[in-house]
């Protein structure tokens, strides 16, 4: 992705709110785009949400064709930036990026971020964590970096 490109996404995408997504990721020089600097395809793995649409319009309005792929594997949308099938992605923290680079043999970067949101509990029988049974089953999330965000809300 050329430079030119990414001060202009990461202000739109910070204004734009993402919701829930913490880091876009970017590598010089992608091809999923060529050099062709009005087109910039993104990875994301919620790219049927409304406010693609939103960020789409905006970049319309600004000249560039925004194409959302939707991935739900954080390996394959780092992958997918790593090998020029995509310009960026939005998705990760920035622990789950180092640690994908480490275990890829990566060069992926941070060019912006939106808002970290909290992670919430949700049950339909209590209200309360202190409801909770001694030895009670809670299910938490499969990922580096949400894995760690779900024990610390425990």
């Amino acid at each position: 992705m050329t430079s030119h490109r990414l001060p202009r996404l990461a202000t739109i995408l910070g204004a734009s709110t993402a919701a829930l997504l913490l880091t876009l990721t970017g590598c010089a020089g992608g091809a999923a785009s060529s050099d062709d600097s009005s087109r910039i395809v993104l990875g994301a793995d919620d790219g049927n949400e409304a406010h693609w649409t939103v960020l789409k319009q905006k970049l319309a309005s600004e000249g560039i064709d925004l194409e959302v792929r939707t991935i739900n594997d954080g390996v394959q949308l780092n992958q997918g930036v790593q090998d020029g099938e995509l310009d960026v992605n939005l998705f990760q923290h920035l622990i789950y990026l180092s640690q994908f680079n480490v275990e890829n043999n990566g060069t992926l970067v941070p060019v912006g971020a939106t808002a970290v949101y909290p992670l919430a509990l949700y049950s339909e029988q209590y209200t309360d964590v202190k409801d909770l049974p001694e030895g009670a089953k809670v299910a938490i999330p499969n990922n580096p970096t949400n894995l760690a965000r779900g024990l610390l809300n425990l």
